[in-house]
Order: C-alpha cells, then sequence, then structure tokens
C-alpha cells in the first residue's frame, strides 16, 4: 500500500525493509517531512490536519501530485492481471507479485511492509510500525505518512516526524527525547505522538532538566508518562480541530500539572484525542 508523505526537498532514502532494498535517490515523498511546529507559525502548503490526501483504489492518483495506492496495481499489458480473490497476483516491474504480496515498482513488498515513492519516483518496500522502537536503531525512524495509518521504517532525517507512544521510544537520533502531541498552527492536528526536543518550547518536551514553558504553555505530564508544553485548557472545544485534539482530563485521560513554578491555567492541557 503505498503512501503519500509531505516532501518538503530533503535528501535521504528509505530504509528498505522486509523486502529488499529499492532503487531510490531521494527522500520518501511520502513521508511527512516536516516536524512539528513550536512556535505556533504556520507552515504554508500544509494541512490542517497535517495529513495529505491520499486515494484508496487500485493505480489512482493522490491530489498532492504523486501516485498513492492501497491495493495492487493492475496492468493491462498482455501477460498480467490483477483479481479480487484471495489467490489473486498483483504485477510489478519484474513479473508478478505472489498472493498477500503487492507490487511497489520492479519488486514486491510482503505483508508488514509499503511502498514509498521517493521524489524521483523510484519505489522501495519499507517496514510498516507504530512506533519509532519498532525500527532499526541508531536512527530508525517510525515516520508519520500523510494519509495516516500505520508509519513506516525510514532513516532519520532533519525534520521527519517519527512516531512515538511514550519517551523511551524517541533520542535525540530521531529529533528528541520527548514524545509530545503532533502539532500543526499551535493546534493539535493529529492522534499521533512524535518525538520532539525537551527543551520546554511550545510543544516540547518538559521533563527534568527542559526549564519552564513560555507563557501561554504550560508544562503537563500525562497518564502515560510524556510531559510537554502545551495550551491548558478545561474542555475539548477550547483545543480546536474537535476530535483530534482533546483536553485531559476532559475527551482524554487527565494529566497532572508539572510547571516550574505558577499553577496552570485550566483543568488539563490539549492533547490528542485516543
Amino acid at each position: 500500500m503505498r503512501r503519500m508523505l509531505a516532501a518538503l526537498g530533503l535528501v535521504g532514502v528509505a530504509v528498505a525493509m522486509a523486502c529488499g532494498s529499492g532503487t531510490g535517490t531521494g527522500a520518501p515523498s511520502d513521508v511527512d517531512g516536516s516536524a512539528s511546529t513550536s512556535s505556533g507559525s504556520s507552515s504554508a502548503g500544509t494541512s490542517s490536519s497535517g495529513y495529505g490526501s491520499s486515494s484508496s483504489g487500485a493505480g489512482s492518483s493522490s491530489s498532492s501530485g504523486a501516485s498513492s495506492s492501497s491495493s495492487s496495481s493492475s496492468s493491462s499489458g498482455a501477460g498480467s492481471s490483477s483479481s479480487s480473490g484471495a489467490s489473486s497476483s498483483s504485477s510489478s516491474g519484474s513479473g508478478v507479485c505472489p498472493a498477500g504480496e503487492t507490487a511497489c515498482g520492479a519488486m514486491c513488498c510482503t505483508s508488514g511492509s509499503v511502498c514509498l515513492t521517493d521524489q524521483a519516483g523510484n519505489e522501495s518496500c519499507a517496514k510498516s510500525c507504530a512506533k519509532s522502537s519498532d525500527c532499526a536503531s541508531p536512527n530508525g525512524c517510525c515516520a508519520l505518512l500523510m494519509s495516516g495509518g500505520a508509519g513506516a521504517c525510514v532513516a532519520y532525517q532533519t525534520g521527519y516526524s517519527c512516531l512515538c507512544a511514550v519517551n523511551r521510544d524517541c533520542s535525540t537520533a530521531i529529533g528528541g527525547p520527548a514524545c509530545a502531541p503532533y502539532v500543526k498552527n499551535d493546534v493539535v492536528s493529529a492522534k499521533d505522538f512524535v518525538c520532539k526536543p525537551n527543551d520546554a518550547q511550545p510543544w516540547d518536551g518538559c521533563d527534568t532538566g527542559a526549564g519552564c514553558c513560555p507563557n501561554g504553555y504550560d508544562c503537563w505530564a500525562d497518564s502515560a508518562g510524556r510531559s510537554y508544553c502545551a495550551r491548558s485548557c478545561s474542555n475539548d472545544s477550547e483545543c480546536g480541530n474537535v476530535g483530534v485534539a482533546c483536553c485531559t482530563g476532559s475527551g482524554a485521560p487527565a494529566a497532572t500539572c508539572n510547571n516550574c513554578v505558577f499553577t496552570c491555567g485550566g483543568n488539563g492541557g490539549c492533547t490528542a484525542c485516543p
């Protein structure tokens, strides 16, 4: 299944796992290449949800200009076909993929992997993942895919949004040691957490030694042990992006105020909805 990622001209090659190496010469164009904003400034060209559009039909094109599909592509050329039955095969550049595998350029992606496309149009397989600790060390990043769902293990490049569930999924090698909400334009924009610096900046970590959060933000420690500078709230509607952004103690599990000096300005902090 091909996923679209936000391409910001970063240089790198996806780590091809589970099904061999790809032939890409640039960064995957399917990976979210824009890290969560820490200052609340807007990012031109990004959607309010942090995700781009992708289609689910075989061989269809996404609205961002690169192809993406969640099923095997069929070929109209002689000698190759694709059927919808359980025993169907999909076509690849090198022949026909076995049942259960997905065509990806000249190779076949096995179950548990996704097909990524780089900025030059080259395709390669990468291991599916839910958090960055699922990927190979030391710089394995479970990159946030623009189409949502599972991430993909790639070699980290500056600006990638690497998925996490808790702080131990993160490190300074993949964006920072703190696990915090994914944010665009000062609003929690996905039901995901990503690795961020522990520097007490807006929406970054505020664990011990980070310092104090700036005005307008409070340090909230949630039930998963993550501490980050967030806007305080008393109900979900104060966080914007209803259904994606929730207030801890309201639509999300309760959190504890962990400010350096002053009390927090609400009953909870804005975070990703469960």
